[in-house]
């Protein structure tokens, strides 16, 4: 027979020893604890492991640039400064046309494949404000582009704002008494591409500009 002063002694042997609230809760808050630690070493290492991704991207992106213009030299628009122009480059000859009563002024070039037998698109690079065609005509040197590409090159030239002294410009405005330009430029542009189509074989639905 059992008896229950034995069952309670096996009961309360058996019995789990009950948590201590407090070491629970130091338990707890170290736990707690850790987890900024742990979310700062991961947004530095996460960091790190961007700055080094976009760095090797750059640099990569560079590398790439340099061998492209490394393979394609003739494909690269080469920028120099007005005085290494003065210096180093002689002006290029200007050509005239009259429109409107006014001489006025272009630079054409012609690439080596042109034969006077094959039709070939027209590209027209304008300066900017207050620039000039014979600055632009190497500043923005598209000659090489032009040979590679089979396509004339003209560099128009503007005319002088009669407010502001030296000034060239080119008149995209309307005929309103706002408008400080009479030039007709647009009529300008007509013209030159009627005279050149006279005289060089002109693929007219390929006519461009840039500027």
């Amino acid at each position: 027979m059992f008896h229950s002063d034995m069952v309670l002694r096996y009961g309360s042997v058996s019995k789990f020893p009950e948590e201590n609230p407090k070491h629970t809760t130091m338990l707890f808050l170290k736990k707690l604890s850790f987890y900024p630690l742990l979310l700062k070493l991961f947004a530095i290492i996460f960091t790190s492991l961007l700055v080094s991704f976009i760095a090797s991207l750059a640099s990569a992106q560079e590398i790439d640039k340099q061998e492209t213009n490394k393979q394609n030299p003739d494909k690269t628009v080469k920028y120099i400064s007005k005085e290494e122009y003065e210096e180093n480059f002689p002006p290029p000859p200007m050509e005239r046309l009259i429109h409107d009563g006014i001489p006025r002024e272009y630079i054409l070039y012609l690439p080596a494949s042109y034969d006077g037998k094959s039709k070939m698109p027209l590209l027209l690079n304008f300066h900017g404000y207050g620039g000039m065609a014979r600055y632009h005509y190497y500043t923005a040197d598209m000659r090489s582009v032009a040979e590679a590409g089979q396509f004339m090159l003209v560099y128009p030239q503007g005319t002088l704002l009669d407010s502001i002294e030296g000034q060239a410009h080119w008149n995209a405005g309307l005929d309103t008494p706002e408008n400080k330009s009479d030039a007709d430029d647009f009529g300008f542009i007509n013209a030159l591409i009627d005279k050149l189509s006279a005289t060089y074989l002109i693929d007219e639905d390929r006519i461009y500009a840039i500027g």
